[in-house]
């Protein structure tokens, strides 16, 4: 697992949001982020492309954790409420199956006081190329 959150940790996507992993275990993980100034919309609200990104984030983490190439076939989000501008939040993927090809994560975004920001149903397409040389 340290291999796989080195990797993680170097995404440029992610240290270019400020995306932090703080725990990756098999069929799980735990990303956050702060909501600075430049990821709010017009409407004065931290945009939905960028909770969507730390969802993703997590998803990414969770369905690599096998060591095992995997990306995405298909995610759906549902905004359930608005993130605050300034207030940290956090993203877990869960794995809910996983088959040799396929694997089926629940992905929840919350903020600090644990209330429901957003909730994502993803699938992962697993190749059968390890995600290192190590395997």
């Amino acid at each position: 697992m340290d291999e796989l959150k080195r990797i993680l940790e170097n995404d440029p996507y992610c240290k270019y949001l400020g995306i932090r992993i703080e725990e990756v275990a098999k069929g799980f993980s735990r990303v956050s982020a702060e909501i600075k100034g430049e990821m709010i919309n017009f409407l004065g609200l931290p945009h939905g492309g960028f909770v969507f990104s730390l969802a993703d984030a997590a998803f990414a983490a969770a369905c690599n954790s096998h060591g095992i190439r995997a990306v995405a076939a298909q995610v759906s989000i549902h905004f359930m409420a608005p993130a605050v501008p300034g207030e940290r939040i956090i993203a877990e993927a869960r794995e809910e199956k996983i088959t040799k090809k396929l694997g089926f994560y629940t992905i929840q975004v919350r903020n600090e006081k644990g209330d429901p920001l957003a909730m994502c149903q993803a699938i992962a397409f697993r190749t059968s190329s390890p995600l290192t040389e190590k395997g």
